[in-house]
């Protein structure tokens, strides 16, 4: 699932890479889309083989969630309290027991 969210991050790069003048130029904005659906649809599908597509959805979702949170914390100066990591901390425990409940 990790490697799903890779291709996300690959395409931020990609973007972030190909701007002309502050603007990204509308080739590199459709290849590097095509680039992450591609990947991230690739790895979802190798992860479906092994947990229940429930389980998977929520670990896909839930690394989106804690990454952007992250990322907002870390780059963009949004607050860092206790309240917000506790809360990350009960979605990654959720993530964490549904993969621990779809094998038993």
């Amino acid at each position: 699932m990790a490697l799903s969210s890779l291709g996300r991050t690959f395409r931020n790069r990609l973007d972030y890479w190909t701007k002309e003048n502050g603007q990204p130029q509308k080739h590199s904005l459709v290849n590097s889309f095509l680039c992450e659906h591609h990947c991230k649809f690739l790895f979802l599908a190798t992860c479906l083989k092994e947990i229940p597509i429930g389980t998977a959805y929520a670990i896909y979702t839930s690394i989106g969630i804690v990454g952007t949170v992250l990322i907002g914390m870390i780059f963009f100066k949004e607050p860092t309290n206790w309240e917000r990591f506790a809360f990350i901390l009960m979605i990654i425990g959720g993530v964490v027991g549904l993969k621990m409940s779809a094998n038993g």
